[in-house]
């Protein structure tokens, strides 16, 4: 590819040479024609780069050249350096604004600039088979390498059940003492009293009711003064109050 965006190929190792139509947009602009990059284990996948302030800045064609199509997605910029995953499925760019990969899957250019690498131009980009890493060239600012993840994505999310609502209050109705409960859903519960220095005098297992759920306090500790009713559901809610 020459600097004019003039694609030429060769299937004889270099011996004879064919003109190729070039990717629309790209002109005969001196850095038009910039990046050239080939499909390790796919020759006929071909990526070319160059200026793109007038359109992609990336092409790539699976016919050996013959057509091209573009990678849009890219900022302005001049893409300096291509490179590729022996799949094909990632595409790395070095440009004058930053260093950016390319998932063939999603179809989207990912700025990667943004994970740390310095803000600043990417002259080359190579990978890095035995280290599974894109390695990125900078002026000045050192060697910066690039690793892929697996991504796991989740088809359904599962979402967790609403919070119980619950609260009580301790009351006096007819010269007796009660708990109030009120709930928005019925549940099993447990209902601990005791005593203002602490002591456990009874316990009991109720279901609360959607709405107000009544129960008497203990009578046989009227002796004890004010007890704290502490009440826990079977999915660990705690409310609490003192009922006199």
């Amino acid at each position: 590819m020459t600097s004019a965006a003039r694609i030429w190929r060769t299937t004889d190792r270099g011996l004879s040479w064919t003109k190729l139509s070039r990717p629309d947009k790209i002109t005969g602009h001196y850095f038009s024609g910039n990046a050239l990059c080939v499909a390790p284990l796919n020759p006929a996948r071909v990526l070319v780069g160059g200026s793109g302030y007038d359109g992609p800045g990336v092409y790539a064609s699976t016919d050996a050249g013959a057509t091209f199509a573009p990678l849009p997605g890219l900022p302005p910029c001049l893409v300096m350096s291509l490179a590729t995953t022996r799949d094909g499925r990632h595409i790395a760019a070095a440009t004058d604004v930053g260093a950016f990969v390319y998932d063939t899957a999603t179809k989207v250019w990912t700025d990667i600039t943004d994970l740390g690498a310095p803000d600043q131009v990417y002259w080359h980009v190579d990978r890095v088979e035995p280290l599974d890493v894109f390695r990125f060239c900078t002026y000045g600012r050192g060697l910066w390498d690039f690793k892929l993840t697996d991504v796991t994505n989740v088809a359904e999310r599962t979402e967790a059940p609403p919070a119980l609502c619950i609260s009580t209050r301790g009351v006096v109705v007819g010269g007796r003492s009660y708990l109030e409960i009120t709930a928005d859903r019925n549940h099993p519960a447990t209902i601990s009293w005791y005593d203002l220095d602490g002591r456990r005098h009874a316990q009991t297992m109720v279901e609360t009711a959607v709405g107000l759920t009544r129960i008497e306090r203990p009578s046989t500790h009227a002796s004890a003064g004010p007890l704290t009713a502490v009440l826990t559901t079977s999915t660990g809610h705690v409310a609490g109050c003192v009922v006199p």
